[in-house]
């Protein structure tokens, strides 16, 4: 196990281009919302890093592989196994749902068949 290191914006960003395109080669969607310090860290510059990125994977039908993109991702950029924490799970308004959610971000590439449309496979929403 890695020890935990503090993660930056671009950190978490090559992070997570790395699990949507994990996604991406298994034609699957998924889905992450982000809380408390990582969320603000894509907020505001004035939070530089952060020690995890708390989240919830809120695409229920593919929570297997979006922790198997996590654990890729910490694999190929040597970060702790722990780096995305889902505990704040537990401290999710019941019934929380897309209208509680901004959209801060797409990872995504150009499609092979068109090189005009985006196609996004993993929506990052702050909360």
């Amino acid at each position: 196990m890695n020890e935990a290191k503090p993660l930056d914006r671009a950190g978490i960003e090559e992070a997570f281009r790395i699990m949507g395109q994990y996604l991406l080669d298994r034609k699957a969607l998924g889905e992450i919302a982000i809380y408390d310090g990582s969320a603000i860290l894509f907020q505001f510059d004035w939070r530089k890093t952060s020690q995890d990125v708390d989240a919830r994977i809120v695409s229920g039908g593919s929570h297997g592989l979006v922790i198997q993109a996590v654990r890729e991702a910490a694999k190929r950029l040597g970060l702790s196994a722990s780096w995305l924490n889902e505990s704040v799970d537990m401290y999710a308004r019941p019934g929380e749902g897309h209208i509680d959610r901004v959209l801060i971000g797409l990872i995504h590439r150009p499609s092979v068949l068109d090189s005009v449309s985006w196609r996004p496979n993993l929506p990052i929403f702050w909360q």
